[in-house]
């Protein structure tokens, strides 16, 4: 069984390995320690009912594909950082991996495989299987895709592909050119590794503070990312802020599909550091606004796969093609932005579940141009925001921090993992 990549995939397929910079992962931390016995059987019954989701990634002449993987996925005792670089070619080779620890589950994705969207419904599968299996029976209610559940219409379609005719018909004017943008410097740690600190806080507090700025909660957390970046990398520069939303597009355009399908919008510009809060969140929704409209994303399909679509990169041995897209993807992908952020929202399990979990977290991993990355997931009464760095310096995360205990009423609790402290 051959599969081609969607367009989201064979970016990451090509840029992976090189950059380290395409998995993303998602934990669950549960009410009791993990058995892993019990864990790995759950795991085999969710990738049988995920069976897009158990292959390998195989080089073409032109374009990489997806094949058959008939090694079974064996999970792991977590023993190293977040988001640690998965092999993703080779026999036996996956493309995601399941890990855990205490009582946390998380699941790493190749992001050649899936986004947040598919990710999530596979850990929500996991979940319920392995309850399961420890004899406690959970109503799906909906909320859950059940291991023995038959896959649904739509789960396994390219909807890049399903939507480009009616993008190319409503897309708005052009993008402009996208400005390369400052980047954090920092010392890398050594050995390299992963320094990761979350922020816990309760959701209805985030919701007030965004709710006082006339903002949604990801413009609110982007507004505080812009001014926490200001203050930190003071002094003259040309260069913008830049902060990298992906876009779930299911959510303008339609879709049940476990594949990519996302587009990635920045917002930012020359942020004065003296600049209020509110003024600088009243400029990102405003920009969000314009950039966010059903038109505007459709031009984002459009560009996107426009060297997808181009004859003659399709042509193009991979060999040299990888050289090109690799060039694009640190030029325009990872240099348009200072750091990406990217937030899951709020997750619902099924009631019976809930009592049974703690809680859960969304970890990006750092690139070699944004050496810090955010991503937040609410559950529940509380929010987690997820800081991952690759680098010594802290500045940046101490000062999104304090910003955001000014604007919020309740506590906010920060753990970390300690790596390179």
């Amino acid at each position: 069984m051959w599969t081609r990549l969607d367009h989201a995939g064979k970016l990451y397929a090509t840029v992976g390995n090189d950059t380290n910079s395409s998995t993303f992962r998602l934990s669950a931390t549960l009410m009791q320690v993990i058995d892993p016995e019990v864990l790995q059987a759950a795991t085999l019954k969710t990738m049988q009912r995920y069976q897009k989701f158990n292959v390998r990634l195989s080089g073409g002449f032109f374009w990489h594909f997806l094949a058959r993987n008939h090694a079974p996925l064996v999970i792991e005792e977590e023993t190293d950082y977040p988001c640690f670089p998965i092999r993703s070619r080779g026999p036996g080779a996956h493309l995601l991996r399941v890990l855990y620890f205490e009582k946390r589950i998380s699941v790493e994705f190749f992001h050649a495989l899936t986004d947040g969207t598919g990710a999530l419904e596979f850990l929500k599968t996991l979940l319920h299987s392995y309850f399961a299996e420890l004899g406690i029976e959970i109503l799906a209610d909906g909320a859950v895709l059940p291991a023995d559940s038959l896959p649904r219409l739509g789960e396994d379609f390219d909807s890049f592909v399903q939507y480009r005719e009616y993008c190319l018909e409503i897309a708005g004017p052009k993008l402009e050119s996208a400005p390369r943008a400052r980047h954090i410097e920092g010392t890398p740690f050594d050995p390299a590794g992963h320094n990761v600190v979350e922020a816990v806080m309760e959701t209805a507090s985030l919701k007030e503070a965004s709710k006082r700025l006339e903002v949604s909660v990801t413009a609110l957390m982007a507004a505080v990312a812009l001014k926490a970046l200001a203050v930190t990398l003071p002094g003259p520069n040309n260069l913008p802020f830049i902060i990298s939303l992906p876009v779930n597009l299911r959510q303008v355009f339609p879709s049940k599909s476990l594949r990519n399908f996302f587009v990635v919008v920045n917002i930012g510009g020359h942020t004065d550091p003296s600049l209020p809060l509110a003024e600088v969140a009243t400029a990102v929704r405003a920009e969000m606004a314009q950039k966010l409209t059903k038109a505007s994303l459709a031009r984002f399909v459009t560009e996107t796969m426009r060297f997808d679509r181009n004859l003659a990169s399709r042509f193009t041995p991979n060999l040299i093609k990888r050289s090109a897209i690799r060039y694009g993807f640190n030029r325009y992908g990872q240099g348009a932005t200072s750091m990406t952020l990217s937030n899951l929202g709020l997750v619902k399990l099924p009631p019976q579940m809930t009592p049974l979990v703690e809680r859960l977290d969304f970890h990006l991993y750092p690139g070699a141009e944004t050496p810090i990355n955010l991503a937040s997931v609410s559950y529940g009464p509380y929010c987690t925001i997820t800081f991952s760095r690759s680098i010594v310096e802290a500045d940046f995360i101490r000062a999104y921090v304090d910003i955001l205990k000014t604007e919020v009423s309740g506590p906010i609790r920060l753990t970390s993992n300690r790596w390179g402290v």
